[in-house]
């Protein structure tokens, strides 16, 4: 049986893509190294966005919109 990691931590700074929008609000999901997960951000950002992982807070992942 293969080792999985599950060290999450490995998904701070990576790029994700947003599958559900994100509102200021609200919580939308992201999809990041094959995995989707809840995530927060200070501004509205829409599917299909590409966003940088900045932080885990519990299960959600706080992102904020790539930099070109």
């Amino acid at each position: 049986r293969e080792f999985v990691p599950t060290n999450s931590d490995r998904v701070i700074g990576e790029v994700a893509t947003v599958t559900k929008a994100i509102e200021k609000d609200k919580n939308g999901e992201v999809k990041v190294l094959g995995n989707i997960w809840t995530a927060c951000s200070d501004s509205k950002i829409a599917v299909g966005a590409k966003v940088k992982v900045l932080a885990i807070d519990g299960v959600k992942l706080i992102v904020k919109v790539e930099e070109e």
